[in-house]
C-alpha cells in the first residue's frame, strides 16, 4: 500500500507545481502588461491580481509583494539581456557595449522597465554581470565596482530617457573613459 500511496501523490505534486508556475507566470505577465500604460508606483497588487486573473491568495501564495514580482521580472530580463553578451573576461568596454546595445536594439522588456519610472537599481540587476569584479577582492575594489554598476544603471536610464542620441558604441566609450576599460584591483 505504501508504494501505491506514493505513486498517487506524485501526479498531485506535479499538478501543484505546474499550477504555481502558471500562476507566477500570469502574475508576472499581468505586471508587465500594466507597466505598458502605468507608472510602476501607481500599480497596486489589486491591479496585478485583476489583470492576471488570479486570486489574492494565489498572489500571496507565490509572492510577498509587487516588488518581489518586479524583482523576478527584472532578473529574467537581465538573464535575457546578458545571455546575449559574449563570455567576456577582463574587457569592461565589451560589457558596457553589450548593455547599451541591448537597450538600443529596443528590447521591449528593457524598454518597459526603463519607461515605467522604476528606480534604476530595480531594473537590470547588473551586479552579477560584474560579479567577478565584486567578489573576492579587497573592500576598496568591491565598492568601486558596486559604484560602477550603480553608475552604469543611472547612465543607461538617462541615455534612454534622453532619446538615446549617442550610439551604443559612444556610450561604451564614455563608460570606459570614466571607469576604465579593464577589470582591475584597487
Amino acid at each position: 500500500k505504501g508504494g501505491t500511496h506514493m505513486s498517487n501523490t506524485r501526479p498531485l505534486q506535479e499538478a501543484n507545481t505546474e499550477s504555481n508556475r502558471l500562476t507566477r507566470e500570469a502574475i508576472r505577465t499581468g505586471l508587465i502588461m500594466l507597466m505598458h500604460n502605468n507608472k510602476y508606483d501607481r500599480i497596486t497588487v489589486t491591479d496585478i491580481i485583476k489583470r492576471a486573473g488570479v486570486s489574492r491568495s494565489g498572489f500571496y501564495r507565490n509572492y510577498q509583494s509587487k516588488e518581489e514580482v518586479l524583482d523576478e521580472v527584472a532578473g529574467e530580463i537581465k538573464v535575457m539581456v546578458l545571455g546575449e553578451c559574449p563570455d567576456i573576461t577582463m574587457d569592461l568596454h565589451e560589457r558596457y557595449l553589450c548593455v547599451f546595445n541591448a537597450v538600443a536594439q529596443g528590447w521591449g522588456s528593457v524598454e518597459l522597465l526603463l519607461g515605467a519610472d522604476i528606480p534604476p537599481e530595480m531594473t537590470l540587476r547588473l551586479e552579477s554581470y560584474f560579479e567577478d569584479a565584486l567578489n573576492g577582492h579587497n573592500a576598496k575594489t568591491t565598492y568601486y565596482y558596486s559604484a560602477l554598476c550603480s553608475s552604469l544603471l543611472t547612465i543607461v536610464n538617462s541615455w534612454y530617457k534622453g532619446g538615446m542620441k549617442e550610439s551604443a558604441e559612444e556610450m561604451a566609450d564614455l563608460m570606459a573613459e570614466i571607469f576604465g576599460g579593464k577589470l582591475k584591483e584597487l
